[in-house]
């Protein structure tokens, strides 16, 4: 008795072919911010490091507890979360949802210079699964107001390319 087969010669162990990841052009805040979430849910600290200014300065503050400290990070930490969840062999899973731009809030405040812009985010889904635990940041949550707040000024890294942000 012969049996014979009509698979491919790659059999089921070979991995997928990875789908590459497009990241938008940065000519616009709404796309850096898109961006920005792109390469942090790809763990991509080159891109991630792109994005930030040298100078950027982030700040998570608890509103309804004044007496819980602020924190400061600046762009060297960010890019350093990245890559430690990148060669993280515990993580499995990273995604930064920030819904669709059109949820966002775009204003300016009047002590920036007119060119910045400063993006608040009301709804996210922040989510890092590893082998231990997990972790999930929602919003919005009963009782809770939890707001990421992006402040963007325009650079231009090439001169000769008005589009990035």
């Amino acid at each position: 008795m012969v049996l014979l087969g009509c698979g491919k010669e790659d059999g089921p162990t070979k991995p997928p072919t990875p789908v590459p990841v497009t990241y938008p052009v940065r000519s616009t805040p709404e796309n850096a911010l898109l961006y920005m979430t792109i390469a942090f849910s790809n763990l991509d600290s080159v891109r991630t490091d792109s994005v930030y200014a040298d100078d950027y300065e982030g700040r998570s503050t608890d509103l309804v507890d004044p007496s819980q400290p602020t924190f400061v990070f600046d762009k060297a930490l960010e890019i350093k979360v990245v890559a430690a969840m990148a060669q993280s062999s515990a993580i499995t899973y990273v995604g930064v949802d920030f819904l669709h731009p059109s949820t966002w809030n775009r204003f300016s405040y009047a002590t920036d210079p007119p060119e910045w812009v400063t993006i608040q985010v009301p709804y996210f889904r922040i989510e890092v699964r590893d082998f231990a635990d997990g972790f999930t940041a929602l919003s919005p949550v009963a009782g809770v107001t939890q707001v990421f707040e992006f402040t963007l000024r325009p650079i231009t890294p090439d001169p000769t390319s008005p589009t990035d942000t």
